[in-house]
C-alpha cells in the first residue's frame, strides 16, 4: 500500500515513476528536507524528510501563516499528513501527559520501544509547538530536529505541557495535503 501511496503522490508531482529510490536515514537526511532553512515549517519538513525515506528527492516549502494552506493545517494538527492504512482515516496521536517533564518523558519512551519510525509533537506551557523526527533502531532512540538539522538528546526537551507521538512505519500518506508542502528537486 505504501508503494502505491508513493507512486500516486509522485504522478500528482510530476515525478518520473523511475525516479523513485527509497533512501537510507542518512541519504535523506543532512538538511536535505529543509535547504531553505524556514524557521517556521517543522510540520512540513518531518512530511519532507518521510517522503524522502519513502523514495521521491522533495524539500519542504516555506511556511505560510494563511488560514487556509496547507502548511498552517499541518502545523494546527500535524497528524493530519498520515493516513492509517486499515481504515483510511487520519491518524490519532497519543497524547502523553504528566505531572513533571521526567515523568513525561518516562512515558514517552515506554511508547516508543518498539523499534519503527515516529513523529513527536511538542507542545510546551507556554504555548509554543515543534515537530521532530524519532527512530528506535536496535533499541537506541534517535530524535531529529530536521528543521534545524540537529540530532537533539531527549533529555533537553523541557517546559512540556504534553506530547503526541504516531507511528509512522506503515502509515499512508495523505497525499492531498503534503502535495501541497513539497517540491520535487
Amino acid at each position: 500500500m505504501q508503494k502505491h501511496n508513493i507512486r500516486e503522490l509522485a504522478d500528482e508531482l510530476g515525478i518520473n515513476q523511475k525516479e523513485i529510490k527509497p533512501m537510507s536515514f542518512l541519504n535523506a537526511d543532512r538538511g536535505a528536507s529543509n535547504p531553505l532553512k524556514d524557521k517556521e515549517n517543522c510540520q512540513s519538513v518531518v512530511v519532507a524528510f518521510e517522503v524522502r525515506r519513502r523514495g521521491l528527492n522533495v524539500y519542504a516549502l516555506p511556511y505560510s501563516a494563511e488560514v487556509d494552506s496547507a502548511s498552517y493545517v499541518l502545523g494546527e494538527s500535524f497528524q493530519n499528513a498520515w493516513i492509517n492504512p486499515k481504515n483510511g482515516k487520519i491518524i490519532k496521536p497519543t497524547i502523553i501527559r504528566g505531572t513533571t517533564d521526567k515523568e513525561i518523558l518516562a512515558r514517552f519512551k515506554v511508547q516508543t520501544r518498539s523499534d519503527g519510525r515516529y513523529i513527536l509533537g511538542i507542545n510546551t506551557k507556554d504555548g509554543r509547538g515543534h515537530v521532530l523526527s524519532v527512530e528506535r533502531i536496535n533499541g537506541e532512540l534517535l530524535l531529529k530536529d530536521e528543521q534545524a538539522d540537529e540530532f537533539i538528546s531527549i533529555d533537553s526537551i523541557d517546559n512540556i505541557s504534553c506530547l503526541e507521538i504516531i507511528k509512522i512505519d506503515k502509515a499512508l500518506l495523505n497525499k492531498d495535503l503534503v502535495k501541497s508542502v513539497l517540491k520535487f528537486r
